[in-house]
């Protein structure tokens, strides 16, 4: 399905959360330089998987994470990857656990950051 969405010049956002996406798919999603937004919430994407997403030079909105029964992924390396997306301005992290530090420095240079997680509920932007 990936490849017959990616064919498209004219999608700019797409909410693809709790679907079954593979790192093939996203290789295949990759390809859509206009993608604006994009919703991977909920999928077994891992970081690595993940770094995919740099090259998305219009990408401006992301939400990944994940919920109890899926692999929680590394805050540490969704952080260095958010802060490598060239153009990304809103970022919704959902069931990462990030710390006090990353969260200032993800508030320090995009326009509104939310982040869910269990134990924690830190949410805004600037």
């Amino acid at each position: 399905m990936a490849k017959l969405i990616s064919r498209s010049t004219v999608l700019t956002s797409l909410d693809i959360g709790a679907t079954k996406i593979s790192r093939q798919g996203l290789q295949h999603l990759v390809t859509m330089k206009q993608l604006r937004s994009l919703d991977l919430w909920a999928t077994a994407l891992s970081e690595r998987d993940l770094e995919l997403l740099i090259e998305l030079p219009a990408l401006e909105y992301l939400s990944i994470g994940n919920y109890e029964h899926l692999p929680s992924l590394d805050a540490i390396k969704v952080v260095d990857l958010v802060l490598s997306i060239p153009n990304l301005r809103r970022v919704w992290l959902d069931g990462i656990r990030v710390e006090p530090t990353q969260l200032a420095t993800l508030k320090a240079k995009l326009e509104s950051v939310r982040v869910t997680s269990p134990d924690t509920d830190a949410s805004g932007g600037r």
